[in-house]
């Protein structure tokens, strides 16, 4: 057996302080005793928030899950409108020319139920895209729009009707008679 050191200072100041050793030893076993029971009270503690901490843990791996679900959806909705906006844009530019062309209202509603029947149907254009694009300019701006050009050179565009059925339209510049001209039209639809 070894024999350890006293430290007599200690020792000294223990003494003073209870009296005596047994009180001494008394006092340390019953802060032993109150260290021990804070330690099992600890380590309790300590199993119950590592318990909530995997608990936690799995309600997070969940929410990231959920969450990067909604990111994918949201990815498809954001591909989507991608894919689809410009034709969306088309559409609405569309829907503004014919609100600020002078058509009559029975003309515009009748397109208004023409774009209706065509948004609920699997439409598939019997026509080829030039010749629809050529109907509808014609039907939206053509009938209100009209062109002329004059022997002098001169072309220009009106929206009224001319003054006099019979004698028609005449050249702004030098007064002769017009013919009528199509050259808007045209380069509207790309002719």
């Amino acid at each position: 057996m070894t024999k350890s050191k006293i430290n007599t200072v200690k020792l000294q100041k223990a003494l003073q302080k209870f009296d005596s050793l047994d009180k001494a030893n008394e006092a340390l076993e019953s802060n032993e005793q109150r260290l021990t029971s804070t330690v099992q009270a600890l380590e309790v503690d300590f199993e119950v928030k590592k318990e909530a901490k995997a608990k936690h843990q799995e309600e997070l791996n969940k929410l990231m899950e959920e969450v990067a679900l909604q990111n994918d959806k949201l990815n498809q909705i954001l591909d989507y409108i991608d894919r689809y906006g410009i034709q969306y844009l088309t559409f609405e530019s569309i829907i503004t020319c014919l609100k600020a062309s002078p058509l009559k209202n029975d003309v515009f509603e009748e397109l208004y139920k023409e774009f209706f029947v065509l948004s609920k149907i699997d439409w598939k254009p019997y026509y080829k895209a030039d010749q629809l694009k050529r109907a509808f300019i014609s039907k939206a701006i053509g009938q209100h729009v009209n062109c002329y050009q004059c022997i002098c050179g001169i072309k220009f565009i009106t929206n009224k009707a001319p003054e006099s059925k019979v004698r028609g339209f005449h050249c702004p510049d030098c007064g002769f008679s017009v013919i009528a001209n199509d050259s808007l039209l045209e380069a509207m639809l790309g002719i």
